[in-house]
């Protein structure tokens, strides 16, 4: 355990190659789903987007659940494959359990700004609301409810979403966000 969470420290400081060392160490002596997800995470942070997909496969074929499924999405996203994210997007959110809400809420926040990717606005609010029901107040989630509404020209209410959304968690992006707004309502 002791080098599963000096792996994950090292992704954190962005020591990509470093925490990939780790994973493969890992996966030579136990072959966990965690170890397969750490050495994946690294691969994909430093761009090798064909090499993290086996990796992620054999995670999903350790253990199908909600962080392997939403790995293969964000892949699936970065290569350009907007279906195929929303597809496993989906899965994960299928897979996840309403005893941890967070992981939910994000997966499903995350298939919001998706199909809002795909231009289905009105499908993309639903599913963010959802979000919203599983964690109350859920930063994240009333930062793209808070984008979904400035895009439609609603300002004032994106402004309010915003607002809240800066309380809880006051990220560069929701703030930049909150400024657009405030600035459109002018």
């Amino acid at each position: 355990q002791t080098l599963l969470l000096r792996g994950h420290a090292l992704l954190a400081m962005h020591q990509f190659h470093d925490a990939e060392e780790i994973g493969r160490q890992l996966i030579l002596m136990r072959q966990e789903m965690v170890d397969y997800a750490l050495l994946g995470d690294a691969l994909m942070e430093q761009g090798m987007l064909e090499a993290c997909l086996p990796i992620y496969q054999a995670m999903i074929d350790a253990k199908p659940c909600l962080p392997s499924y939403s790995r293969v999405a964000n892949v699936r996203w970065l290569k350009g494959d907007l279906d195929g994210a929303i597809e496993m997007m989906e899965e994960a959110i299928a897979c996840g359990s309403y005893r941890e809400p967070e992981p939910m809420a994000w997966c499903t926040t995350r298939l919001a700004a998706l199909v809002w990717q795909k231009g289905d606005g009105e499908l993309a609010l639903k599913i963010v609301k959802r979000a919203q029901e599983m964690v109350p107040d859920y930063a994240q989630a009333l930062h793209l409810e808070g984008r979904i509404l400035l895009g439609r020209g609603d300002a004032a209410a994106a402004v309010d979403l915003l607002r809240k959304a800066t309380v809880k968690c006051p990220l560069p992006e929701i703030l930049w966000a909150l400024g657009d707004a405030e600035i459109a309502c002018n």
